[in-house]
């Protein structure tokens, strides 16, 4: 058990500040995946996740919907379909707090309207040398009849390097009607919501840490 590190509300602050939620334009130059998420979202400094120890995320059960050799895409958004966007950024540390560069990490996740594809919403990609991956996907709705932590909004990692300890794990929305509250606190991120060229869209970010074998 532990932490999934996030920046909270003192970082949606220094967004605000910053503009990263209102980008008049951005999407006509930033349409790319990675790309996008990492010009929308503050890019995660070794100012904010320095090298202190910290503990491992909570680990959870794989679910039912777990596929495989995902295709590696940072951009998987479709526009016209149900929901809003999510620019998500994350980074993977060791417990020292040291970022663990070509890290692998898999998700996947229900449509913005709690629907799972068996071929859209999933994807399997590397950190870069500082630790960090970003992705623009949905904001996953809530599945309709799923029991417990199942029906709240959630992303499904799995997390793998090297040297460390498999991660199976889940990440959370801060302020979900429908989040148990049995589930570890440190799995639940806050999510802003802002507007680009009129469009609703979210972003959020987080922290991963794994242990060493």
């Amino acid at each position: 058990m532990g932490t999934i590190h996030r920046a909270g509300e003192a970082a949606v602050d220094r967004q605000r500040r910053e503009g990263a939620t209102h980008l008049p334009g951005a999407c006509a130059r930033l349409r790319a995946g990675v790309a996008l998420a990492a010009a929308l979202a503050t890019t995660l400094t070794a100012g904010s996740a320095g090298a202190e120890e910290r503990a491992p995320t909570s680990e959870t059960s794989i679910g039912i919907f777990y596929q495989p050799d995902a295709p590696a895409l940072t951009d998987l958004w479709r526009p016209g379909e149900p929901g809003e966007p999510l620019a998500l950024r994350g980074r993977v540390l060791d417990v020292e707090g040291v970022p663990i560069a070509d890290a692998q990490v898999e998700m996947w996740h229900a449509d913005g309207a709690g629907q799972v594809h068996a071929d859209r919403y999933r994807t399997r990609i590397k950190t870069g040398p500082d630790g960090s991956f970003g992705v623009r996907t949905a904001y996953p709705g809530h599945i309709p009849g799923a029991p417990g932590v199942w029906g709240a909004r959630h992303i499904h990692i799995v997390v793998t390097h090297p040297g460390h300890q498999r991660l199976i794990s889940l990440i959370l929305f801060k302020g979900d009607e429908m989040l148990p509250g049995d589930q570890p606190a440190d799995l639940a991120i806050f999510a802003e919501q802002g507007r680009v060229d009129g469009e609703s869209m979210r972003f959020a970010r987080v922290e991963i840490v794994l242990e060493r074998e």
